[in-house]
């Protein structure tokens, strides 16, 4: 009975982990604002003054005392030890030690807190509802207002900075309602209208690259439906990247290329060429989960977080390989496809001895890489890859196989139709 019991455990792993590159992390209650460290070390803030941490990339999430049970909208961290959270009703606290204490700083307000931005331990900028709009150079000792001009309410949702001096955040203009993103090149002294993207729609997230590349989400609650845009020229100009539905949409880049926008009802899509094309990837159907952030180390291991938290190790891409063998082989090998030539479908496998991270890509004849078929960390094991050549032209493709960065072999296989 034990040994039947285990073939369904690892049955039923092998569908979930090959049906979706995400993972709900079970024991993580979920909440609005995720932000990590490292690979091991992140928090989760949300509703009930309640923050989470672990340790270990999500396995396991402890509770910390924040001191208060008011909404938590956003937490971030400059460091392991030094943090702000901020939230309901003006709230900013601030913890030194990782999070193990949380001291309630005066912000001299009492609005909804929603976003900030850390330069550093010392410099922070806030951002939230009903003209709040503030900074710190002193670690939060002293905060004072800053202004975007008159008759322009700053923040709601969103701020970004790329550096000390040159950061974005939105503004409403009071007495038309349009809604503006502005700029500033002087830590905030200054702050310039850069576009005005009407009154129907609301900037719900900003995400930049550097001083020209950016994104952000512009959500039409009348429609229920986000538009996400680009800009290449610093914001002057912005241009349709994506839509999806629902009235809210979150941004996060890890570089030019790597980026995804999360959402409500199970969305999180992913572009690989700097939003030129978005895919949605997969998550289990239900339950239906609404996203209000994500938070990425590198390109491929990140956090989703809403009503509850997903994780994922291969950027979200979903992996189309099984386990051939339960055995561990030797050394690593990379086998050639079968059926070859083929049409227009075919496999391969490939062997690691040891844990490592591997990629697996299909190339053409001039060398361009056409297509990525494994791009994880996977444990010592055979396994065996489906490469489905229907949008490819007849021709001779390479499949190569690296792992930790090390070139282990390359095969040729031929597509014929």
């Amino acid at each position: 009975m034990k040994l039947f019991l285990q073939i369904i455990f690892l049955l039923y792993a092998s569908i979930g982990f090959s049906q979706s590159g995400w993972v709900r992390q079970s024991e993580a209650l979920g909440g609005h604002s995720v932000h990590f460290e490292n690979q091991n070390t992140g928090w989760i803030v949300g509703s009930g003054g309640i923050i989470q941490k672990t340790t270990n990339g999500g396995t396991n999430w402890f509770m910390q005392y924040s001191g208060t049970s008011r909404y938590l909208f956003n937490v971030s961290f400059s460091s392991l030890n030094t943090g702000y959270v901020i939230g309901d009703s003006g709230l900013i606290i601030k913890s030194t030690n990782g999070g193990e204490n949380w001291l309630r700083q005066n912000s001299g307000t009492t609005s909804i807190l929603r976003a900030q931005a850390l330069i550093n331990d010392n410099i922070i900028y806030v951002v939230g509802s009903n003209n709040a709009f503030l900074k710190t150079t002193n670690g939060g000792i002293n905060w004072f207002s800053l202004s975007l001009g008159n008759s322009i309410e700053v923040g709601v949702f969103d701020i970004k900075f790329i550096d000390q001096y040159i950061g974005w955040t939105t503004g409403t203009v009071l007495q038309s309602h349009h809604h503006k993103i502005f700029k500033t090149t002087d830590g905030g002294k200054n702050w310039i209208s850069l576009f005005d993207f009407g009154k129907t729609d609301l900037i719900t997230s900003v995400f930049y690259n550097d001083e020209n590349y950016g994104f952000l989400s512009l959500a039409n609650g009348a429609v229920a439906l986000t538009s996400i845009l680009n800009t290449n020229d610093g914001g002057i100009n912005w241009i349709p990247s994506n839509t999806s539905s629902g009235s809210y949409s979150f941004i996060f880049f890890t570089d030019f290329n790597n980026g995804w926008h999360v959402g409500p009802s199970n969305q999180i899509y992913y572009t690989s060429n700097s939003g030129e094309s978005w895919t949605i990837q997969s998550i289990p159907p239900l339950p239906l989960i609404d996203f209000y952030s994500c938070y990425f180390v590198d390109s491929l291991t990140g956090w989703a977080v809403g009503g509850a938290i997903y994780k994922t190790t291969s950027g979200g891409v979903l992996t189309n390989f099984t386990n051939s063998s339960t055995e561990i082989p030797d050394e690593y090998f990379l086998s050639q496809n079968y059926p070859n030539p083929f049409n227009p479908v075919t496999n391969l496998e490939f062997g690691i001895s040891k844990l490592g991270f591997v990629s697996v890509k299909v190339y053409d004849v001039l060398g361009n890489i056409v297509s990525i078929l494994v791009k994880e960390n996977k444990p010592a094991g055979s396994y065996e890859i489906e490469f489905d050549g229907s949008d490819f032209a007849s021709g001779i493709y390479f499949y190569r196989l690296e792992v930790d960065g090390n070139h282990i072999d390359t095969k040729r296989m031929i597509l014929l139709k």
